[in-house]
């Protein structure tokens, strides 16, 4: 059971077995024979792997808690399972993006066309790197090279005006910070969408800090 706040109570079944009489449901932890070291052999080994799949959830709930809802435990005890790595790791992030945007209404989110516009950005940003953006590449990496990108967008399209021809863009002007950093806060709601559904186990905005949006004056 993974318990992190008040109404965020989950079980999950963790894909570990072992003899109910070596378990301490109290405490949740092994109980250790004093002999018979091949059996002690294994439960300690089991232990481990119990204690590392607890340490990688709390690690990727705390990095982005807001991530949570009810398939979230069962998506990260199974990319555990699989060391992180698995067929939805080749899978495009703008397709999955593209089918979200298809399910959210303007009642859930009011910025809708603000998202789409962000999104239609990203797809012009993967066209620049001539290369298709898949989840394993889905990083604070690749996020701090699509922000380079943003910034310098209005210069990019004079010798690449080929990107113009995607869904028909605009011509960009030079953007502002609080531009930038709209237009990245507004991508982090797919990509939440992206933990929840299991895609990656942590949103690369945890690994990545966009500009901040400063208003008035100071």
């Amino acid at each position: 059971r993974f318990s992190a706040e008040r109404g965020r109570i989950k079980r999950g079944r963790t894909g570990l077995f072992i003899n109910p009489e070596r378990w301490n449901t109290a405490d949740g932890c092994v109980l250790y024979p004093r002999f018979n070291s091949d059996e002690l052999r294994t439960l300690r080994d089991l232990q481990r792997q119990l204690d590392d799949l607890e340490n990688t959830i709390i690690k990727n709930y705390l990095s982005e808690p807001e991530c949570w809802n009810d398939q979230w435990l069962d998506n990260q005890i199974s990319r555990w399972h699989t060391g992180g790595i698995d067929d939805v790791g080749s899978e495009s992030v703008i397709a999955f993006f593209d089918e979200q945007i298809k399910l959210i209404t303007k009642q859930e989110i009011k910025a809708i066309n603000h998202i789409k516009s962000s999104l239609k950005a990203l797809k012009r940003f993967e066209a620049y790197r001539g290369k298709q953006i898949t989840f394993n590449q889905y990083t604070g990496e690749l996020l701090q090279e699509f922000e380079k990108f943003l910034r310098n967008e209005w210069r990019l399209v004079e010798l690449y005006p080929e990107l113009l021809d995607i869904e028909k863009s605009r011509v960009p002007h030079p953007r502002s910070d609080n531009t930038i950093a709209s237009m990245l806060r507004l991508l982090r709601t797919l990509s939440k969408k992206a933990v929840q559904e299991g895609k990656i186990a942590v949103s690369p905005f945890a690994h990545y800090t966009p500009p901040q949006e400063v208003y008035g004056t100071p």
